[in-house]
């Protein structure tokens, strides 16, 4: 998952009372929470729902309001309520200009998103969780490499020797800041998944070493190393020490 990707998906929840039940809010919220920059962008997004919340409350409510809607009649019929009149344009001419002034900061482009191999790690992984699909179901790693390859993603990888004891699903073509990224789908004997990410090294100067570095990502453990020109991200819906069997 991206920021972009990140925020929009907030932008359509009430910051506070986003659905628990759904994975790609979960999966957003998170990277507020291991993203600064995104971290950042969401607590100016609840101040800013919280003022605007606060204005609407301020717009004030005609007295007779009630009994005109019950009745039929017009809201606002006479000389006697202008100043109501008045009091509502103004408060909703303020609440328009705090709407315009929040889309202009949320939705302007940024020019300086992190490109770190941290934020990588984090964003492919997210989006195995939040929508795991493959583009190619097949058990043939030959047929895999090929279509890899037609889509312009690293083929020549190396897997780890001990993946031969999982189930070979399938694999996917991901894109992380438009570089291709090849995802390895796999099943251990539970049915759980297993993933293999392999990217181009030259992308980034903060590559991880030779050894495999271990880290926890959502609720997954994750290996990143780098062999050759490729740099490997192994994660999966199991426990490390299963994931370290692997390498």
């Amino acid at each position: 998952m991206t920021r972009r990707e990140a925020q929009e998906i907030l932008l359509s929840c009430r910051p506070g009372r986003e659905p628990a039940d759904d994975p790609q809010v979960t999966a957003s919220l998170e990277l507020t929470r291991t993203d600064p920059e995104l971290g950042a962008w969401y607590e100016q997004h609840r101040a800013w729902d919280a003022a605007i919340r606060q204005k609407m409350r301020a717009i004030p409510v005609p007295a007779d309001l009630k009994y005109e809607i019950l009745s039929g009649r017009k809201i606002v019929t006479g000389p006697a309520h202008w100043w109501t009149r008045r009091a509502a344009l103004l408060a909703a001419a303020a609440v328009l200009a705090l709407l315009l002034t929040l889309a202009v900061m949320l939705l302007k482009p940024r020019h300086s998103v992190p490109d770190t191999f941290a934020e990588f790690r984090t964003n492919v992984i997210a989006i195995a969780l939040r929508e795991y699909k493959m583009d190619l179901q097949t058990n043939d790693m030959g047929q895999i490499r090929t279509y890899l390859a037609m889509h312009g993603a690293p083929a020549d990888y190396v897997t780890p020797p001990a993946t031969d004891k999982l189930k070979l699903v399938g694999c996917g073509v991901l894109k992380w800041q438009g570089k291709p990224v090849s995802m390895v789908c796999f099943e251990d004997k539970g049915a759980r998944g297993i993933w293999l990410f392999a990217i181009k090294a030259a992308y980034w100067k903060d590559r991880p070493g030779t050894q495999p570095e271990f880290q926890k990502v959502f609720s997954c453990p994750a290996a990143s190393w780098s062999e050759g020109n490729i740099i490997y991200v192994l994660a999966g819906d199991t426990k490390e020490p299963e994931l370290r069997k692997l390498l």
